[in-house]
This record gives C-alpha cells, structure tokens and sequence, in this order.
C-alpha cells in the first residue's frame, strides 16, 4: 500500500523542561523590567496608588502604553503553553490567562511601592490579551494547515519562521490608522526628506536578502520570485498606513536593490555571505551615526540598564529588532558551522566586542544586554531543533561530555570499572575546593575583610587556601580506590595504565597553560630562566625558592601532585600482603609520623647556620634552599604528603563502609554537616590559629581530619549528596581544573585592565570579583570543552574521566545517575543571571558608589535661550497668544513655555491648543511648549508649579492635571498635592518629556523651612520636583518678584537659592539633586515685567535644538540662568587628573576623597559688558562638609577664564557625595548688580 505523503509542517517545539527554564526565564525578564530601575520606597501615598491600582478601565490607555502591555506578555503566553505537556483546551487555555493576570496584577501590586513606576489595573488587563495572543500563536504553530513541497526538517522551518519575523519586524510600531493625515503625514516624510542615507539602505537590503534567503529554504510551491515582488510591494505600502513607522526613502531604495540582486544574482546570495553583511550591519547599527564622543561613557554591566529607560514601547520594539537579528545572526553561522553553540558564543563575543566600542560613539549605550539576548537566542533555537539528522550529522541535545568508561587495559582486572563521577557529591567537592583557592587569590587582590559577630571573613578567605588540602585529600581518595581493590585480592591495578592516565589527565592542560604564560612573559621582554623552565616541565619546582611562585602560583601544587602520584603505588606494594584492615592501619600511623619527620627535620635546619643549601640532583636539577623558611620547604611534598594519605584512609573507610551493607544516612548526614560546620568555624574564627600545630600545613591535624570525615560521609548522606550534585556545582567540579590553573592570572589581567580603566578593584569588589570569576569559568569550561576532552579521547578512546575506579557492582550507595547535561546555553545563562542579580545587589547596596552620570553634550555651549514662564489673555496675562509669542521671538527667545493659570478653565482648551499649533508652523525656528501654572489646592494657590510637556504630550498631559486638581479636593488637604503630582502621568513617556519647576518658591512663605518641607513632600513617591525657579519673575515691580512678604529676593534671586545654606544647598547636602539655575520673566505685562528673554534668560545646552532635546537638557540640569544678558556664554568644569575626570553642572562620577579639582570657569561677555570685571563665587560642602561660600574669584576687565584648587574632602548629610555650584556678578555702569547661576556638579566619594 502506497503511503500518503506528509507535506505538513513539522512543530518545532518540545514541551520538556527546557521550556520549563525558558518560561521562568521569561518571567524573570517581565519582572526585571516592571520594577527597573528597582527604587523602592515604604510609606507613600497608598490610598491614591491603590486607587489606580483597582482601576481595570483599559479602554483609557495611550496607544503606546496598549502596545507595549500586551506585547510584554505575548512570550509568557506562547511559552507557557507549550511547556504544559497536555494538550492546549478552552479549559487550559483560560487557566493559563488566570495565570497571566495574576501574575501581571501581582506586578502591579508591587508597583504600589516603587518610585519610577504607576500601578494601573488596566495594564493588567492588556498583559491578558497579549497572554491571548501568545497562546493563539502557540496553537497555530502546530498548525497542519501549511502545506510545503515535502516534509521539512526542524532547521528549514526555523529558517521559514525567522524570514517572516523579519518581514514582520518592518512594520513596527504596527499602529495601523486608516486616517488620511496618517497616510499624508507619511507621504510628506518621503517627498520632504527625499534624502538616500546609505547605512540605512544597507540594512534594508541585507535583511530582505536574509528574508528570501530563508523563506526559499523552505521550498514552498506558491513563493515564487513574483510572489516575492509582491509582498514587498505590501509591506512597503502597508508602512504608509503605520503611525510613527520612520518610512523613509532608503527603506524604499534598499528593498528595490535586494529584490534586483535576488533576481539576477541568487546563485551568489549564500548563507556565509548573508551571515558576514547581517554581523557587519549589527555592528554598524550600534556605532551609528558613526560620531566619537569627547571621552569614552562607562559600560553598563548591569543587564538592561540602558534598555528600560524613555519610551517603553519603543525600547520593546527596538529589542525585539535586536533579539531577531541576533537569532538570525546565529543561525546563519551555525548553517555554515553545524554547531550551534560555537555559533552561539562567537556570535556573542562579536556582539559584546561591539557593544564594549559603544563607549566611544555617540547616540549609543554600552552595555552587557545584547550579549545576553545573543545567549538566550542561541537557547530559545536549542530548544526549537528536535533530535533528527541534518546533513548526514545528527544533532545532539544531550551533553556531548557524556562519560563513557573504557575496559582498555583493564581486562586482566575481575572488577567492574566505573566512572569515579558516579560517586555522588565529589564533583561538588571539587567545585567547593576550586572556588575557595580562588576566593583567598581574590582577597590578595582586593584586600577586602568584614566581620559578622565572632567571624571575621577576611580570616575565613586568607584560608581559602584550605581548598588545596581538600585537593590532596580528594587525589588520595579517588586515586587509592582501585588500589584498595585491588589489595582485597593482595594484587596491584594495572600500574601502567594508571601513570598513563595521570599524565595524560594533569600535563597536556598544564603545559598549555605553562606555554601561554612563557608567551606572555617574552611578549614583555621578561627574563626567562632556561632551568625554571625545565623544572616546570618535569614538575620539579617546587625543589628551588625562587621557582615556587616564579610563574603560577598555583603551580606549585602540581609538583607536588605529580610527585605524590609516583609514591602512591610504592605504598600499595609495599602492604600488598596485608588486607584492607591492616593496611588502613600502616596509612593510619604513616600520617602522624610524615609529620613528625617534617617537623624534626624543619627543626633540624632551623638550628642550620650555613645557608643556602644546593644540594645537585641528575643535571640540570637540584635542590636549592635559601633558608628554613623558604617556598621550597614550605610547599615540599613531604609537607603536604600526610593530607594526601588522609584521603587514602579516607577511601579505605568509604568502601569498607559500602561493602558492609548497613546504609546508615542519618548518621552520615549528621557527621557532614558537624564536619562542615566545624571547618567553617575554625577558619573564620581565631580557633585557626589554636588548631594549628607547627610546621602543619591548613590547620593540621584537625581541619585535615575533618576533610576526612567529609569525603567519606558526603556520598552516604542524603541531603548533602543533594546538595553538592547541585548541576552548577558538578559543572564547576568538572571544569575544576582548568579554574585552579587559570583562575590566578585572569585576576591578574583583570586587575590590569580595572588599572586601564582608571577603576579601583578595592573600591569595586564585586565588579572585579564577578568579572574575574566569569572569565575563569567561561576559560576552564573552553578548555575542558574543547581541549581536554579531546585529548583524553585521542589518547584513551573515551570522554574525559579524572580517574577510572575499579570496584564491585555499584549499591545503592553508588549513584547510577549520568554525568548532568551541561548546555552551554544553560552555563551562560546561569551565569549572565549571577552576574545580574550580584550586580544588581551591589548597585542597590552602593548607590551612591555608583551614581556616575557622563553627559555627552554637558561641557557644549548652549544653544537655546528659553523662558520658561509666561502668561497670555487665557488667563490674566494682557497678550494674545500671537503677540506674546512675537514679542519673545523679537527678544531673542529659541524657546517659550506658555504656562496659564489653572484656577482659569480657560487655560486649557483646544482652540488654545490649536492656535499654539499654528504659531508653531508661523515661528519654524521657535519651540513653543504647552503648559500651565499649577494652583497648588494644598496651599489654596498660594505656592505656584509649573508643569510643561512637550507638543507629543500636551494633549494628554494638561487635561490630566484639571482632573486631578478636582479629584484632589475630596481627599485630605495633606495630601491633595502629591496626589496630583504622582498621577498626572499615565505612562513613563509623559513622564519623561515634561518637567515640574517651583515657581517664586519663597514669594509667600511663612516659615524659613517651608520650601524644603514642600518639595521633600511632592517628591516623597518619586522625583516630580526637578527645579526651582531660582529668580522670580515680575522684575521691573517696586518689589521685585513681588515679594511682598514675610522674604525678600537677594540680588533679585530667591533666597531659597541665593542664601548659601539655605533650601537649594541643604537639598544638594542631602543628596537630592535639584535644579535652580532658572531665571523666567513670568510675563504678565510690561508694567511689572521685562519681556520673555529680555532680561531673566535660561541658557540651555541640548543635544539638540528639538523639544525632545530641550525636555532632556531641562531634566539632566545642562543649563545655566542670568540677568541682564551680560554673559552669552558660562562655564563650569571641574577637571580631577588622576582620575581623569572633567565634569560640567548636571554630570556626577566617583572620586577618591582627598582629591584635588582644578576648577575652570570660562565666561564670555556680551558686547555691551566688554571691559568690566567680574566676580565668581563657588558654593560646595566638599571641603568642610557643609554648604560654604568660598573666596571671590576676581575675573579682571578683558580677561574670560578663572581657576581654582578646591580639595574633595568631605561627603555632605547624605554620606555618600558632596557637591559645586557656582554664580558670577557684575556691576553695571549704572550701579546695578546682575548674576547669573549654575548648576551644580555632584562628586560621590569612595
């Protein structure tokens, strides 16, 4: 019978407990970013947070925040479906949507008490769709509906789905709006800019080529090449109908071009040449517009940092731009290659590489996250490829290391031989004793301590070196089981065999790395010495003092391994006739007596007078010895030999314990954990040093003994077997070796490269001790991967085993369990999650160690004069609109906010908006910002806040603010303002393109503290207040800013500001950073007003004349205010040289205390101040740790530039920082006094 051919579609997904671990992983990123950037704060206004929390109506979203909710949790709903192992039902399929609402409302709840972020309960509701809409595509991908010319192989199904995603991925923001002004607004952005930018057309024929590179592999019957014109021609049209989708004229351009080189040069389009251009186009995306910044930024280490700021949807679609191209990026390498996890690493290094250059380019953020998505790319196609062959190759998901045991040479023996893996717990062992030799090498580095009560940790990790004495031990348990078998029948292993496996298990890896430090070494120009190399090659160094550590410091142990080695079989025959008992015994008594020797013999020559000793050996080695306390005696073999003899009583008892057959667990837990807790005592305590016998090598003889225990109960314990078989730690134990040899010069490099970087490894614990520790796992794991492996399986025709282990059929006491499947996808992504969870603890611990903020354009001029409080006829203004706009045009405004009162309802309206709209296209070369003056109905108007937005925003902002004002009048008059403040902003977005600037701050106060109890009070949930409006408005009244009661201005500034220690300088003492450099007209009319810009100015730096750049500048504080227009332009630079630091008002950095700053004031007066002196004042707390006035700097008549020394000495009240502002004055012609203000730069002190 004929069968029917299969042209259905072959799912790609396996519902195992690989998308079991992607799932949590995914909702470990859902949670990572719905509480980024993780500002925690108890005691906020709950009954207003709750309010919204409860709040389910949906339908009031802003597109942006529709999208970005439910994209979030379309992952979560694809993934979770396809890990349940039943099959997907209505009934399922809503237990997974309760599922996804309550995990997206839990979010929420936490959300209550976090600063940067809003609970809303119709966030959770579009968490639900996109939960929907994962489940839905979940279903359809095992859909049979999709039938190709024959059956499809995993890899041609991956390649069909990552070419539609990549068609698909051009139509982001999928916004579609069947709108004329949509299809119009588009329309002009191609006629208007008709300008063919090439990195952008680049990208876009290389990803269409990638398209139909991949959609052509799988063969579909009705693809055909018109097809392919066709579609195209869809999407392209399809983009006209995108809100803000970017079409431009190059995405036009580059699809035409890859469709005529698909047409006519298909047969050179390959998989090699797609995979270079698509790298090459991820690189140049990052670098893009390929601009060098002044000084490199620092890189972001802590996952996603750079990634969850600004607009939400925006940072989804761009990183799921990334994740697609990164996914593609791997698959295109591993169609060439056939190995995925090569492909994965290189892949990730390429990236990281180019992520680490971002640091120098502008318009970009380095950072350690696209090197993350690369590794959970290479992970989520692990799990798409099922076992089947490809190419005559069968792709292989289990751990290619699987263990399997040779009976080479082992056929004379009647014994069964085992893996010494299948020994539970040992691997773990290994790891622990691995981790401790490179946690006392850390602490040399570092020097760092601490004490908890009775333990001091930096005793506990000087003797991390105990973990070579556990080494010993384990060499002398593991090595004498087949000999202990052996002596049961009074024979001896196969002798040969055994030195074969030890050298082939000890020296290719160690000479290897031995070659790489020699390299090093003449890369250097250093000395090397022709006999310290040969001792090292026949592991003979440790028989000289200057040879001991000459090299590798752990090296040392190696000699005396390898010397160890050769006397092991010596002792088994010399008690081949005696049984296992007495044998024990004879290992029993040789432990105290190798000591007693030693230390008879280190007496001996303690009492020596004729030093050195050179005692020659067979040309060219020998013994040279400088004095008793020499490396050479003190890492002899005979010194460590009784640890290791210790392991061999320790294997005797193991077997005799097995072999009895009276399993006692409990009684082994208990001497475990006893064993345990006493090795951890003694080593973090002074009990060291009362548990140390002279000439005892790690605490001898008890610490050793306790090891002991610890070897021979761990196997037969239960819940420490569990414990140490940890796959993290067996993983770590396998590699174990490759961490001791390497693990000492990575620290090394890695304190160099922190030296480069002008970082301090003391001052930056964590961040050194995580990058050193990753860098030797990921080291030793290579290595292990792809070199010791491979020379145990040339040599000895198997996986790489330490040891073989003759003995009976395995017990219950013998785990049967393989060796755990140690993905590469799995090791990186637990260690990416160590890195991020330790790096996120310690910036949550240190904030104020690590609140640098590097602002590109701070030290620019400024390039927008802006006035940022005025009023028209909307409310009690005397101008219209036009002729108050005109009047700040003429005066010399680049930017206006038009701010109305909101007691009028007539301050907001759309005829209000509509007219801004069209002075907007009249006055091109003028940013006009929406805005109004904020009543605040806590103070029934007295105090005044200004809230503007930009024009993106105002339609969704301002009439936020009227609602909330109403609301606010039914809660408690306490609270009425900060529950305006808090929930004015719906989204993120809104948030970050609008700013709250306290007006007048002292106008109408009645106690001297009130401005600082305001501003600490509306910014208790999170920052709403960014500035205070340093000088008043209402310049030409009798009293000027109309300060007419209890406080005056100083100078015509506010003496919130103006008054060294007043409410700005304990605000900044405190650590809040608080802009006051604001000087506006708050125009009314020209009686008691100077026109907008004509006389109080604000000079802003912006990254550029935009009102997007304008909000940015505004909020990073990159701006500076004056009176009279005496200076055009004024700058602050503190410039600290060793650590090569120059910072400008609005920047922060780290900075050793005792620092020095160079401070550099550079003026530049307008035409009609040429000739007159000038007076500079500097305001800090970092000489004396409280607000001062420093000396006056005179700047005299012609001359621009001033310099002074100030010491950074002390931190301010917040412990952590101290800061520098600065203001300049001049006497004008007419006797009168202007100033002009900066903002401050903050200095965090280590």
């Amino acid at each position: 019978m004929r069968h029917k051919e299969n042209n259905q579609l072959t799912p790609i997904f396996s519902s195992d407990n690989s998308m079991r671990i992607l799932l949590y992983l995914i909702v470990f990123v859902i949670i990572y970013g719905s509480y980024y950037p993780f500002h925690f704060q108890w005691g906020i206004d709950i009954e207003a947070r709750i309010w919204r929390l409860l709040n389910f109506n949906f339908l009031n979203s802003s597109v942006s925040d529709l999208i970005s909710n439910t994209v979030l949790f379309i992952p979560f709903g694809l993934v979770i479906t396809k890990a349940s192992r039943n099959q997907l039902t209505i009934k399922s399929a809503c237990e997974f949507l309760v599922i996804g609402f309550a995990l997206a409302f839990i979010i929420q709840v936490g959300q209550v008490w976090t600063t940067d972020r809003i609970p809303w309960g119709g966030d959770a509701i579009w968490n639900v769709f996109g939960c929907l809409i994962g489940i839905v595509l979940a279903k359809a991908s095992t859909s049979r509906r999709i039938h190709f010319s024959y059956e499809l192989s995993p890899y041609l199904v991956i390649s069909f789905y990552l070419g539609l995603a990549l068609i698909f991925i051009k139509l982001a923001p999928y916004s579609p709006a069947l709108d004329f002004d949509v299809l119009k607004t588009n329309f002009k952005q191609i006629i208007y800019h008709p300008q063919i930018d090439w990195y952008w057309t680049y990208e876009s024929v290389v990803t269409w080529l990638i398209s139909f590179y991949l959609l052509s592999q799988a063969k579909l019957k009705w693809l055909t090449t018109g097809k392919l014109v066709v579609m195209v021609f869809a999407v392209l049209s399809v983009k006209f109908l995108i809100i803000n989708n970017n079409i431009n004229i190059s995405q036009f351009f580059g699809a035409s071009v890859a469709l005529v080189i698909w047409i006519s040069l298909k047969s050179l389009v390959n998989k090699q040449l797609l995979f270079l251009a698509l790298v090459l186009t991820i690189i140049q995306n990052g670098l893009y517009p390929f601009e060098l910044k002044p000084s490199p930024t620092d890189f972001h280490w802590l996952p996603f940092s750079g990634s969850l700021n600004g607009n939400i949807l925006l940072n989804i679609i761009a990183m799921s731009k990334k994740m697609l191209f990164y996914i593609s990026a791997v698959w295109l390498m591993y169609l060439v290659t056939n190995k995925l996890r090569l492909s994965t690493i290189t892949v990730a290094i390429i990236i990281f590489i180019g992520e680490y250059s971002q640091r120098f380019f502008t318009n970009s953020v380095a950072e350690i996250t696209d090197a993350i998505l690369v590794l959970l790319g290479g992970y989520i196609l692990s799990l798409c490829l099922t076992k089947s062959n490809h190419d005559g190759q069968k792709i292989i998901r289990d751990n290619p290391g699987y263990t399997k045991v040779s009976n080479t040479n082992l056929s004379q023996s009647k014994m069964v031989c085992i893996n010494q893996r299948d020994i539970a717990s040992l691997d773990g062992l290994r790891a622990l004793a691995a981790l401790s030799v490179f946690i006392v090498h850390f602490q040399q580095f570092t020097n760092v301590g601490g004490a908890l009560g009775p333990f001091d940790f930096e005793r506990w990790m000087v003797n991390g070196n105990t973990g070579v004495a556990l080494f010993f031990a384990l060499s002398g348990f593991l090595l004498s089981i087949p000999f202990w078998q052996a002596n049961q029948e009074q024979t001896l292993p196969n002798i040969k065999h055994y030195f074969f496996k030890r050298a082939i298990r000890i020296i290719p890896l160690f000479y290897l790395c031995f070659i790489l430090l020699m390299a090093l070494k003449g890369f250097k120009g250093a000395e090397v010495n022709f006999n310290n190399i040969l001792s090292h090659l026949f592991f003979l160094h440790n028989l000289k003092d200057y040879q001991v550590m000459s090299l590798n410091p752990p090296f040392w142990s190696l000699a005396v391994e390898m010397q160890f080695y050769l006397l092991l079989p010596l002792f088994f025959i010399s008690i081949k006739k005696l049984n296992r008992k007495s044998g024990t015994l004879v290992f029993i008594v040789l432990v105290p007596v190798i000591y007693v020797l030693y230390k008879l013999l280190m007496n001996w020559l303690g009492e020596w007078n004729d030093w050195p000793i050179r005692i020659p050996l067979i040309w060219p080695f020998g013994i040279e010895l400088e004095s008793v306390n020499g490396a050479a005696l003190k890492y002899s073999t005979m010194a460590h030999l009784p640890h290791f003899l210790i392991g061999v009583v320790a294997a005797s008892l193991f077997l005799t314990y097995r072999d009895s057959g009276k399993q006692k667990p409990i009684l082994c837990e208990s001497l475990f954990w006893l064993a345990s807790i006493s090795v951890a005592v003694i080593l973090s305590t002074p009990l060291d040093e009362l548990f140390q016998l002279n000439y005892g090598r790690y605490n001898f003889p008890l610490v050793p003994l306790l090891l002991g225990v610890i070897l021979v109960t761990a196997p037969n314990s239960v819940f420490a077997k569990r414990l140490l078989d940890l796959p993290i730690l067996r993983w770590v134990g396998i590699i174990s070796y490759g961490v001791y040899l390497f693990h000492y010069p990575l620290l090394k490099a890695t304190k160099m490269a922190f030296d480069l970087a002008g970082l301090s490894v003391t001052n930056n614990v964590v961040l050194y001790g995580v990058s050193s520790l990753i860098l030797t796992l990921l080291l030793a794991h290579l290595s292990y991967k792809y070199f010791e492996s491979l020379v145990m399986r040339k040599f000895t025709k198997e996986k790489l085993i330490v040891t073989d282990i003759p003995i009976k059929q395995a017990t219950s006491q013998t785990s049967r369990s393989k060796r755990p499947r140690l993905s590469t996808y799995k090791i990186g992504s637990g260690a990416v999650l160590i890195m991020g969870t330790v790096g996120l603890l310690y910036i949550l611990n240190n904030q104020g160690n690590s609140k640098e903020n590097s602002i590109s354009w701070a030290s620019n001029n400024a390039n927008i004069i802006f006035d940022h409080h005025t009023h028209t006829q909307y409310s009690d203004g005397n101008l219209t609109l036009g002729e108050l706009t005109e009047l700040a045009y003429s005066n010399g405004c680049d930017a206006l906010a038009i701010t109305d009162h909101t007691d009028r309802l007539s301050s907001f309206n759309p005829e209000k908006i509509a007219k801004i709209n069209q002075l907007r296209i009249q006055y091109p070369n003028l940013l006009i910002l929406n805005g109004v003056e904020l009543g605040m109905p806590g103070y029934e108007q007295r105090e005044h806040v200004n809230i503007i937005t930009t024009p993106e925003f105002e339609s969704s902002v301002l009439p936020e603010v009227f609602t909330k004002i109403n609301k606010s009048y039914n809660l408690p008059e306490s609270i009425r303002d900060r529950f305006i403040f808090d929930n004015i902003f719906k989204s993120d977005d809104e948030f970050n393109h609008s700013i709250a600037i306290y007006n007048h701050p002292s106008r109408k106060d009645e106690t001297a503290d009130e401005n600082l109890s305001d501003i600490k009070n509306w910014n208790a949930n999170k920052q709403n207040i960014m500035a205070i409006s340093g000088a008043p408005g209402h310049q030409k009244s009798t009293d000027i800013g109309s300060y007419r009661a209890l406080f005056k201005t100083v100078d015509r500034w506010d003496p919130a500001i103006a008054n060294v220690g007043s409410t700005l300088d304990q605000l900044l003492d405190e650590g809040h950073d608080i802009w006051g450099a604001i000087a506006s007209s708050d125009y009314h009319n020209d009686k008691m007003d100077y026109p907008p810009c004509g006389f109080s100015r604000i000079h802003v730096s912006a990254p550029e004349k935009t009102y997007d750049g304008l909000m940015t500048a505004l909020k990073k504080g990159t701006f500076w205010a004056s009176h009279g227009k005496f200076l055009s332009q004024f700058k602050l630079v503190a410039e600290i040289s060793e650590k090569q630091l120059r910072l400008s008002p609005g920047e922060a950095a780290n900075t050793e205390a005792g620092s020095i700053a160079l401070i550099q004031i550079e003026l530049t007066r307008e035409k009609d101040y040429f000739g007159l002196p000038l007076d500079i004042e500097l305001i800090t707390n970092c000489v004396t740790g409280k607000p001062e006035l420093l000396d006056l700097i005179s700047v005299p008549a012609f001359k621009n530039t001033a310099v002074a020394l100030i010491p950074i000495n002390k931190e301010g009240k917040d412990g952590q920082s101290c800061y520098l502002r600065s203001r300049v004055q001049v006497q004008t012609m007419d006797g009168l006094l202007n100033m002009a203000y900066s903002n401050h730069i903050r200095f965090f002190l280590n």
